[in-house]
């Protein structure tokens, strides 16, 4: 009890469900006045969530982008054997390969870092790869077709022309390799933050996919382990 006669409370919050957080800032009519304004902790997607399910949509969107891959690789394949060349289309693929893995890196490190959720064509991409970093764990619980459909879409409208009108084995051996990798980029993404145990038994046995993803993954565990700390402390106002 204080000398005026006034009890001081103690007030505890526990964020293990999302609760306002009162910010305190002056008030606008007087500097010694203190205005109390609650803020929202977003809440993470439940395990069973009906958005980490795959739909009939999404299975169309990813079996259409990988036709147009493989009739891609087809076509660089049947070229090759025409022409008996073969050393140009192999080093088209691994160059496309490489441009692949570092072009995938630079652009989840944009959208990882500029822009919100109301940023014009991109906001949706960006809401989603930051949220990412808040619950990482929701990228293993994504079904297969769930995780790769966007890309898949977009690799559909990409490729597609290129498979009607170019007959040449190095471009299209780049384009395969290329497209396939960035289309299947997600899904070595999910199996990079899941256990090994948990892997299909080939992927498990190809160490090089975890090692490909490690910068990805140790970003992500960064971010995460301190979301964690912020979620499941105690605050307490005395």
């Amino acid at each position: 009890m204080s000398p005026h006669g006034i009890g001081l409370a103690t007030v505890r919050v526990s964020y293990a469900q999302p609760l306002p957080v009162p910010s305190l800032s002056p008030g606008r009519g007087s500097p010694n006045q203190l205005i109390i304004e609650p803020r929202l902790f977003a809440s993470p997607p439940l395990f069973n969530d009906p958005t980490l399910q795959s739909t009939w949509a999404h299975r169309a969107w990813v079996a259409t982008g990988c036709t147009t891959v493989l009739v891609s690789l087809a076509k660089s394949m049947v070229a090759a054997a025409s022409s008996h060349v073969w050393l140009e289309p192999i080093l088209a693929g691994y160059v496309g390969y490489i441009l692949a893995d570092l072009g995938s890196g630079v652009y989840h490190w944009g959208i990882d870092n500029y822009g919100n959720a109301s940023t014009p064509i991109f906001g949706s991409q960006i809401d989603a790869f930051q949220g990412h970093h808040k619950w990482p764990w929701t990228i293993t619980r994504r079904q297969f077709a769930n995780n790769l459909h966007a890309l898949a879409k977009a690799i559909t409208f990409t490729v597609l022309p290129l498979d009607i009108f170019c007959n040449d084995a190095s471009i299209n051996g780049f384009v395969s390799v290329c497209a396939g990798c960035i289309m299947f980029s997600q899904q070595f993404h999910a199996w990079a933050h899941g256990t090994k145990s948990k892997l299909p038994p080939l992927v498990g046995g190809v160490t090089g996919c975890r090692g490909a993803c490690v910068a990805v993954t140790t970003c992500c565990t960064s971010q995460a382990a301190l979301q964690q700390q912020l979620l499941h402390s105690k605050w307490s106002l005395e």
